[in-house]
């Protein structure tokens, strides 16, 4: 037992002539700042041993200073999970808090501790980053005598010891963030002007589509008006061939008149010949009619030549297909126009939004509806113009055949279907 006292003694008297020692080493300048920062391990040091380990520490800083971020015991202790005085002190020495001027002091009772009426009696002090210790142990002292508001006292104090345990404050300047901030910016400037040269985009192409629509629309017009022409000129050409019908019949009725004269004026130059020279007079007149009527006969024989009649079917068979496929093409450009129209309505509900001109820009339906447009426009020029082609040439054919074959066509074949096909042919060749 008196060994153990023994031994107990001269570490103890090891442990004092080595802080003894220390302190003879330290500038009496810094003499104050050494008991401070002897106070504030003192403070930390709950159990009184002369060292403060990591649950010692992990209570203050959790408790005193509100810090819950684990990086901040590894900034305390770094390797060494037992902290003395002189590890604590050597450590402050090495700080770079400990060689701050008065004005960085200053900057930093602004910036972070947020007092900034107190400037003047920090100024005034002349505290430096030395003397951050005595600001943490001893809230009481001078410098604090301009201090009347205890709070602000002790948030000095607190953040005085934030420094001195964990160094330096982070800059508020993040350099990280401001990349963040400047790409983000980035972005949605980059986002808004691809928007708003998509909304133009589309608008140009919505403005190009619709000229390419009212040109449909007047070429459907067009189409339309031809129709009506055709349908007037069809009518116009059956009023004809009813008047040349009408012509042959009067001129068969005058011949017949005229030979029905030439007999009743002989019998009566036989009967009667003191009207001998009327007659002749007549017979003269007669032979004039004649020479006319058989002049009229030839022209009216020309005019009213007939087509044989396996001939009229085949023609009307052959109009009657052309007419079947014409109204196909025909519907089938009616239905491309159509579906354009639908589309352009579809676009137009969505022109007004900008999400909806960015979608259109993108999906490429401008485009799309534009392609259904000109096909649509393309169709109808076709079709219109093979309209006027064909009602010109079968026009001209029941000219010269005297025939009716577009009011009569049937798409059936004719007599009999193919089986009489060699029957029509033997019957055209004798025709």
């Amino acid at each position: 037992m008196f060994r153990l006292i023994l031994v107990f003694l001269v570490l103890t008297g090891f442990q004092a002539s080595h802080h003894h020692e220390l302190e003879l080493k330290i500038d009496e300048s810094e003499q104050s700042n050494y008991e401070a920062i002897g106070k504030i391990h003192s403070h930390l040091d709950d159990d009184r041993d002369g060292e403060v380990d990591i649950s010692e520490s992990d209570e203050f800083i959790r408790d005193e200073l509100k810090v819950t971020d684990k990086n901040s015991r590894n900034l305390f202790h770094g390797n060494d999970t037992q902290i003395s005085v002189s590890d604590l002190w050597n450590s402050w020495i090495a700080s770079e808090v400990h060689n701050w001027s008065n004005a960085q002091v200053v900057s930093w009772l602004v910036e972070y501790v947020h007092l900034p009426q107190y400037v003047d009696d920090f100024t005034s002090a002349g505290i430096n980053g030395s003397m951050l210790p005595r600001l943490a142990a001893q809230p009481s002292n001078g410098v604090f005598l301009g201090i009347k508001d205890p709070k602000h006292r002790k948030k000095i104090s607190l953040r005085a010891m934030d420094v001195i345990l964990f160094g330096p404050p982070a800059s508020g300047h993040n350099f990280i963030k401001d990349i963040v901030v400047a790409f983000s910016v980035l972005v949605a400037t980059l986002g808004c002007w691809l928007a708003v040269h998509q909304k133009r985009r589309a608008k140009k192409q919505m403005d190009q589509m619709m000229k390419d629509l009212c040109v449909l629309q007047q070429a459907e017009q067009n189409f339309g008006e031809l129709q009506d022409r055709l349908i007037k000129a069809e009518e116009e050409h059956q009023l004809a061939i009813q008047e040349k019908a009408d012509l042959e019949m009067r001129l068969m009725e005058e011949k017949k008149s005229a030979k029905s004269g030439a007999v009743q004026l002989h019998d009566a130059k036989e009967g009667n010949k003191e009207q001998l020279q009327r007659l002749e007079d007549a017979e003269h007149e007669l032979i004039e009619v004649r020479k006319a009527l058989r002049l009229a006969q030839k022209e009216l024989e020309y005019q009213s030549w007939r087509a044989p009649s396996a001939l009229r079917e085949w023609l009307q068979m052959t109009y009657s297909k052309e007419t079947k496929h014409f109204h196909a093409k025909r519907s089938q450009a009616l239905k491309q126009m159509a579906e354009a129209k639908e589309a352009c309505e579809r676009i137009r509900k969505k022109r007004n939004s900008l999400i909806g001109s960015f979608r259109m820009a993108h999906d490429l339906t401008i485009d799309e509806v534009d392609q259904y447009i000109l096909k649509a426009r393309a169709s109808l020029a076709e079709v219109t113009k093979e309209l006027e082609e064909r009602q010109h040439r079968w026009s001209q054919i029941e000219s010269l055949c005297g025939l009716q074959i577009m009011a009569n066509a049937t798409s059936e074949a004719p007599s009999g279907s193919s089986a009489n096909i060699p029957h029509l042919e033997a019957k055209v060749k004798r025709s």
